[in-house]
């Protein structure tokens, strides 16, 4: 057989080498993810120049979904490591509005 009829395939990938790639890609979005939903809380909460109430305004209608999504993301990273979650601070109550605001009390 010569070498300009001969199929050519591709070396298959080691299986640690791809097993380890997946782990590093799966480590890397769970950092990103955590981060992501501290900085944003960070944000929030513990902002020095302007208030929750402020930010929730700005947010308009869009502060329910932001809330939703900030929610279900604590309870992901939660069921891996409580101690990492930034949630809503003691005492105080985020209601979503039919219109998409929310109210906190």
């Amino acid at each position: 057989m010569s070498i300009l009829t001969e199929q050519i395939t591709p070396p298959t990938p080691d299986a640690a080498r791809v097993a380890t790639r997946v782990k590093q890609h799966i480590a890397q979005t769970w950092r990103q993810v955590l981060h992501s939903h501290q900085h944003g809380m960070r944000l929030v909460w513990e902002n020095q120049t302007i208030t929750p109430a402020e930010i929730v305004t700005a947010l308009g209608t869009d502060a329910a979904e932001v809330f939703a999504l900030s929610s279900a993301l604590a309870t992901l990273i939660g069921g891996v490591d409580a101690a990492q979650v930034i949630g809503v601070p003691e005492g105080t109550t985020v209601t979503a509005n039919p219109d998409g605001t929310v109210t906190l009390s």
